[in-house]
C-alpha cells in the first residue's frame, strides 16, 4: 500500500514544502520582534529597513530634487529588493518543478 500511496504524493509534499519555504523566506515580523543585534538581521529584515529608510529621505526632503541627489528612487528601490528577495527560491524551483510536472501528469491521465 504505502509503495502506492508515497509516489504519488511527492508532487503533493513537493508543494507543501515550496509553500511552507516561501513564508519562512519571506517572514521578517519575529526576526523584527526578537533580534536586536544588527550582524544577525536577516535579508527582509534589512531590505524592509531599507526600504523604510529610502521612503523617510523622500517624505523629508520636501522640495529638493532628491532624485538627481540619491540617483535613485523609492520605485527603483522596492523593485530592487523585491529581485534580490526572491533569487533563493527561484534558485530553488528547478529542482522541485519535475514534481510538480509529474503531479500535473498523473491527475491528467484517464485510464
Amino acid at each position: 500500500m504505502h509503495t502506492i500511496i508515497l509516489p504519488l504524493s511527492k508532487p503533493v509534499l513537493a508543494t507543501i514544502g515550496l509553500f511552507y519555504a516561501v513564508n519562512l523566506w519571506n517572514s521578517y515580523f519575529n526576526a523584527m520582534i526578537y533580534i536586536t543585534a544588527p550582524e544577525l538581521k536577516t535579508l527582509q529584515l534589512y531590505l524592509k529597513e531599507l526600504i523604510a529608510s529610502t521612503q523617510e529621505v523622500m517624505t523629508t526632503a520636501g522640495q529638493v530634487d532628491v532624485s538627481r541627489d540619491l540617483n535613485q528612487t523609492p520605485e527603483a528601490v522596492r523593485a530592487a529588493s523585491i529581485v534580490t528577495a526572491t533569487v533563493p527560491i527561484l534558485l530553488v524551483y528547478p529542482f522541485l518543478q519535475k514534481h510538480f510536472v509529474k503531479g500535473v501528469l498523473v491527475g491528467s491521465v484517464k485510464g
